[in-house]
């Protein structure tokens, strides 16, 4: 194990909307469509702090009118992250694209477990998913 080149220097959560779906019906099982989980990432860099990457992740489910599933949810992070000093500088734009969302995402990931965990239904495991196009 090593350090990664991408430290987190801070993030949070800007926007948190859970929804109980009132017509699920848990004898039918459900399953989540991958099509229907939305995301949008802004990365933006700040000429007052070089060096420093603000990344953003939206994420959304939206289910379908026929859909059996116990939650919809919406949610945007924010968080910040320094490249390490030795990473090759051709390099970095990548490293914080593929790395910067993905990072988020497991923090979403256990955010919404954590809420949902409350909720009737028990919680909610976003599906693992990759940054890399």
């Amino acid at each position: 194990m090593k350090p990664a080149p991408l430290l987190l220097e801070r993030y949070f959560l800007t926007n948190l909307n859970i929804i109980v779906i009132p017509g699920f019906d848990p004898k039918q099982g459900h399953r989540y469509k991958f099509d229907n989980f939305q995301n949008t990432v802004n990365i933006t860099t700040n000429k007052d702090f070089p060096g420093l990457w603000q990344v953003e992740l939206s994420l959304k489910y939206l289910h379908g009118t026929k859909e059996n599933i116990p939650y919809d949810f919406s949610l945007k992070l924010v968080g910040f992250f320094a490249v390490h000093p030795k990473w090759p500088k051709n390099q970095i734009e990548t490293l914080v694209k593929i790395n910067g969302p993905a990072i988020l995402y497991s923090a979403a990931r256990e955010i919404i477990a954590q809420v949902t965990g409350r909720g009737p239904w028990g919680p909610m495991l976003l599906p693992a998913v990759n940054f890399i196009d």
